[in-house]
C-alpha cells in the first residue's frame, strides 16, 4: 500500500572555501550578536528536547533475527527508514513515537532497520525496499503480510496501518478484479508494485513495461519505481543509469526531470564516476541560469555523499543568490537549503553557523521533524569564557 514515499532522495518535494561567516549575503541571515545568538540556540535546544514525546521502548533497534526470536509466533513489524529522509523524520515524530503506535505494537513486536547498514540494505535487497519510509507486516517466520510505503498524515496511515492488520491482500483483490475487467493504469500500477516487491519480477514488468516513459503521471511513477528497483534492490547501477537517463530526457519540460537526473547521478556515483555526476548537476545549472533546483540538488547530492565540503557551500550560495525572496518557492525551497548549509556548518565544526541556519530552517517550517531532530543533535554553542579582571595594586 503506497502513501507519500521519499521520491527524490531525501525528501519528497524539494523544499529545497567560502565564507566562515555563516550562511552570509546569500541567506541574510538575522542580525544578532554572537553572545546572544549562543543564549538563544541553547534554549531552543532544550524547548525542543523537552518537547519530544518519550521514544517508544516497544521498538526493537537494528536486529530482526531476534525480533523473530522474541516474537515467540507473534507477527513482526519492521520499520525502514533513514535520518536523511524527510517522511520517515516526519512518520517517527507524528506516529512511531507517539502512543498512537502502542495498540499495533501490542499484536506484533516491532523492529526499527536503518536503510544504511548492512543489515538494511539486506533487508531492502531481500524484500525489494523501494520507497522510504516502509513498514512490512511479516509472520513469525519472516513472509510477507503487507506493506505501507511513504507517509502522508497521521490519520491516512493509522488507517492504512489498521487495514493491513486486517491481512488485506492487495494481490488477490486486484488479480480477481483484472479477471472482471480490464485494469486502469493506476490499477495496473499498484498489481505491477505489488507483484515486483514480492518477487515476481516478470509478471511484474509485463505489467509496467506499457506504462514506462508515458507521459502521464502513472507513467512517471512506473518509471521511477523500475529504476529503484534496479539500482536500490538489484544494485545493477549500469542499467539504472540508462534507465534514468532516459527518464531524464522523456521528462526533461516536466517537475519530475529533478528526481530523475538526481536518480541517475547516484547511478553514476555507484560506477564510481562521480566527476560525471556532479557534470549532470553543473550542465542543467547553466542551462537554466535563474533556477535554484539545480545548485539546491547538487549541494545535497554531495552532502549526502560526503563529497567536496567547499562545492557543496558554493552550490547553497549559488541556490540562494537564485531564489527570489518573499515568494512561494522561497517557502518552499529556503528551509532546505538553510539545513543544507547547518549540515554543512556542523561538519566544519562551525557550530554557531549551523545553529543560525538551523534556526532560519525552523522559522520557516517549524514543524518539519527533520530540522528539529537535526536541532536536538547539535550539540548547544559553548557560552563565552568569562573575563577574569586583574585588579589594579596601587603602586606602593
Amino acid at each position: 500500500m503506497l502513501l507519500q514515499p521519499c521520491f527524490f532522495h531525501k525528501h519528497p518535494t524539494p523544499t529545497a572555501p567560502p565564507s566562515r561567516l555563516g550562511v552570509g549575503a546569500a541567506c541574510t541571515p538575522l542580525p544578532v550578536s554572537v553572545s546572544l545568538f549562543a543564549l538563544m540556540s541553547l534554549l531552543v535546544f532544550m524547548l525542543l528536547a523537552s518537547s519530544v514525546e518519550a521514544r517508544s521502548t516497544a521498538w526493537r533497534q537494528g536486529d530482526l533475527a531476534a525480533a523473530k526470536r522474541h516474537a515467540a509466533g507473534r507477527p513482526l513489524l519492521v520499520q525502514v527508514s533513514a535520518a536523511w529522509c524527510s517522511p520517515c523524520n516526519q512518520l517517527h515524530h507524528e506516529v512511531h513515537d507517539t502512543p498512537a503506535i502502542l495498540p499495533f505494537l501490542q499484536r506484533a513486536v516491532g523492529v526499527r532497520i536503518d536503510f544504511d547498514t548492512p543489515q538494511g540494505q539486506a533487508i531492502t535487497r531481500r524484500y525489494a525496499i523501494l520507497d522510504l519510509p516502509t513498514l512490512l507486516l511479516l509472520d513469525a517466520t519472516g513472509q510477507e503480510i503487507g506493506r505501507l510505503q511513504g507517509y502522508n498524515g497521521k490519520e491516512a496511515y493509522l488507517r492504512h496501518l489498521h487495514a493491513l492488520f486486517q491481512q488485506h491482500n492487495e494481490v488477490l483483490s486486484l488479480q480477481t478484479l483484472r479477471a472482471q475487467r480490464p485494469l486502469t493504469p493506476h490499477e495496473q500500477l499498484h498489481l505491477a508494485r505489488a507483484l515486483l516487491v514480492r518477487g515476481k519480477h516478470p509478471q511484474a514488468y509485463a505489467l509496467l513495461q506499457p506504462l514506462l516513459f508515458q507521459p502521464s503521471s502513472v507513467g512517471q511513477d512506473a518509471t521511477r519505481i523500475w529504476g529503484r528497483w534496479l539500482l536500490r534492490v538489484q544494485k545493477r547501477p549500469l542499467e539504472a543509469d540508462a534507465h534514468f537517463q532516459r527518464a531524464a530526457r522523456t521528462y526533461a519540460n516536466t517537475p519530475a526531470f529533478g528526481g530523475f537526473l538526481y536518480w541517475q547521478a547516484n547511478s553514476l556515483h555507484q560506477q564510481n564516476q562521480t566527476s560525471q555526476a556532479i557534470a549532470l548537476f553543473t550542465q542543467w545549472a547553466q542551462r537554466s541560469p535563474h533556477d535554484s533546483l539545480p545548485p539546491m540538488l547538487l549541494a545535497d547530492f554531495l552532502l549526502h555523499h560526503r563529497l567536496s565540503p567547499d562545492r557543496s557551500y558554493t552550490a547553497i550560495q549559488q541556490a540562494f543568490r537564485r531564489l527570489p525572496t518573499h515568494t512561494p518557492l522561497y517557502k518552499k525551497r529556503a528551509p532546505w537549503l538553510f539545513y543544507l548549509s547547518a549540515q554543512y556548518h556542523q561538519r566544519q565544526g562551525h557550530l554557531i553557523q549551523a545553529h543560525t541556519a538551523l534556526q532560519q530552517a525552523l522559522q520557516l517550517s517549524p514543524h518539519t521533524a527533520i530540522y528539529q531532530n537535526f536541532a536536538r543533535q547539535l550539540p548547544p554553542i559553548p557560552p563565552p569564557p568569562a573575563l577574569h579582571v586583574t585588579p589594579h595594586k596601587p603602586r606602593p
